[in-house]
Formats: C-alpha cells, structure tokens, sequence
C-alpha cells in the first residue's frame, strides 16, 4: 500500500535539502527511523547537517514524536533542528 507523506524541513534542514517542503511516497508504513534514513540516502547534505546536531525535533500532524512512531497515509512531519532560546 502506497503511503504519501508530507515532509517539512524547517532551518538549516531545509536549506541542506535545497527545499522546506516534499511530497514524499513510500511502498509501506514505515518507522520515522526508516523515513530519515531514506531522507539521507536522498540528500546528502542534509547527512552532514544531521550528523553535526546535537538531537532532532520531529513532529507528526503537530505532535512530538519518536524515532520508532509509525507514519501513515496522509501525514505531514516536520523535521527540525534544536530550538534554542535567546538572551
């Protein structure tokens, strides 16, 4: 079954990948952790900005989640970098 998935890359992310926004289809459901590793299969770039953050903030539909989270038909993922407060 064909999953299609929105993909948001916010930041330093999005300009490792040359674009904030992708449509993105899979053959099956898949674990985020699969996703992301497709992703930096896909864009090399976004491999070296990855490896040098210290975590990722990963969203599904709005909701913070974990690399073993399930995505589904119809999801949107934000993948961001670490938030960081100012003073």
């Amino acid at each position: 079954m064909k999953v299609r998935l929105r993909i948001i890359f916010i930041g330093i992310l999005a300009e490792a990948t040359s674009t904030s926004i992708v449509e993105y289809e899979v053959e099956d459901a898949r674990r985020v952790a699969d996703l992301l590793s497709d992703l930096l299969a896909k864009y090399p770039r976004l491999r070296n900005v990855v490896n040098d953050l210290p975590l990722l903030n990963i969203f599904i539909n709005g909701r913070h989640s974990s690399l073993n989270d399930y995505v589904k038909d119809g999801d949107v993922i934000v993948i961001s970098p670490p938030f960081y407060e100012g003073g």
